[in-house]
């Protein structure tokens, strides 16, 4: 390429910002990208239990890192209008709908990149 995932990781490096890069593949996953519950062994009663687990977008969103969506073109269609509202600026909470609908604020430096 020309370099643009360099030039990304550099600014945000500069700017003294984390970078959240995501390699998409046809096999991008929603779950992955925002989040899913995955059973855990319970400490106290060794039993399984499912856990939210959330995921790197959604970490990147709330955190305010810069989120890099390398490669976005391999996403399948479910992925981008799941990420539609993450990427619009002018929304200023996400409700996830794997976590009973619980809004997450976006973090005022929340920036998103795509290649």
């Amino acid at each position: 390429g020309i370099g643009k995932t360099s030039i990304v990781e550099q600014s945000a490096h500069l700017l003294g910002y984390d970078v959240e890069r995501i390699s998409f593949t046809k096999d991008t996953s929603v779950d992955i990208l925002i989040g899913s519950y995955v059973p855990k062994a319970d400490e106290n009663s060794c039993q399984m239990v499912f856990v939210w687990q959330e995921g790197r977008v959604l970490e990147a969103y709330k955190s305010g890192r810069f989120l890099l969506l390398d490669e976005i073109n391999l996403a399948s269609q479910e992925v981008l209008d799941e990420l539609k509202t993450i990427i619009d600026s002018s929304v200023s909470a996400y409700a996830v709908k794997g976590d009973n609908n619980q809004m997450v604020q976006r973090h005022p430096d929340f920036r998103v990149f795509a290649t």
